[in-house]
């Protein structure tokens, strides 16, 4: 049994800045969020790290 194939007409998502830089994450959701951007936020991510920080003081 060898190595399994990628499919080359696939292409592989690239990390995103959450996984990359997480400083530079929360500063784009700052700016998001001040400039009303909502669609652009990232919001499974914040929900999760406001949830985080909740249980952190709770």
């Amino acid at each position: 049994m060898g190595v399994p194939e990628t499919n080359p007409k696939i292409p592989m998502p690239s990390p995103s800045l959450y996984e990359t830089d997480f400083y530079a994450w929360t500063q784009e959701q700052v700016t998001l969020l001040r400039n009303e951007q909502w669609s652009q936020i990232d919001r499974q991510n914040l929900i999760e790290e406001i949830q985080s920080l909740g249980k952190q003081q709770g």
